[in-house]
């Protein structure tokens, strides 16, 4: 019960981080080309 929740409980921080890399890169691609326009 333990094992599987702590399963969980990674996957979820898995998640939350993977969406957070996902936000960041684009926000960093949006810059690079925004700069590259200007």
């Amino acid at each position: 019960y333990l094992n599987g929740r702590s399963l969980a409980n990674s996957s979820t921080v898995r998640l939350l981080t993977y969406e957070r890399f996902e936000t960041l890169a684009m926000i960093i691609l949006a810059v690079v080309a925004t700069s590259t326009v200007m």
